[in-house]
């Protein structure tokens, strides 16, 4: 096993203050493309670049296509935890890890069991209007067909406008991620350090 490796599952075996800061890597064995490989988010072709797609200025400006790009690139259907997920769940079980920082808003960690996980970007699995702050079904931000319009659920509480402007905040920060985790995609070196 590599020097580094050994070293880094030692820290973690002797740990129980453990906080896991993660990116797009670790959702990539899911199935989940990650942002900057040859096949990732930011190498395939749009109208504008994706990293424009993702702004908040963008999605402001161009709702209609912001929408296009998240239901057909950020709602992958079926994907499931991996063993990376999976272990960061049984670790913080165990009493070892405190949180799990991540910039995904896939929503797996949870879904592995993780209770105290901080999303920097939010999720796709929550939907809210960010001028009042009512929830409504993320199912309108992720399925629906048109610009989602919260009329339904908070009767004129806003002009059309308005509504339009600020649906879906909680999943428009800046996709970007700093760290890409390739090792987690090629041999799941992540889970096997964490066991």
């Amino acid at each position: 096993m590599n020097e580094n490796i050994q070293k880094l599952k030692e820290w973690v075996q002797e740990s129980d203050n453990i906080v896991f800061f993660g990116g797009a890597g670790v959702s990539t064995e899911s199935g989940i493309p990650d942002f900057r490989s040859v096949d990732g988010l930011y190498n395939q072709k749009w109208d504008y670049p994706p990293e424009t797609i993702l702004s908040h200025s963008f999605f402001n400006r161009y709702p209609d296509e912001y929408y296009r790009f998240h239901r057909e690139k950020l709602v992958i259907e079926g994907v499931q935890p991996n063993r990376a997920h999976i272990r960061l769940a049984e670790l913080e079980e165990e009493g070892k890890l405190r949180a799990v920082i991540t910039q995904n808003i896939d929503g797996l960690h949870q879904a592995a069991g993780s209770k105290n996980v901080l999303e920097l970007h939010g999720s796709i699995l929550r939907a809210y209007c960010s001028r009042c702050g009512r929830k409504y079904p993320a199912d309108m931000m992720n399925y629906g067909t048109d610009v989602p319009s919260t009329g339904q659920l908070i009767a004129s509480a806003h002009s059309t406008e308005e509504i339009r402007k600020s649906i879906g905040a909680d999943s428009l920060m800046y996709l970007q991620t700093k760290y890409n985790m390739q090792s987690a995609r090629k041999d799941s070196a992540i889970a096997s350090v964490l066991q």
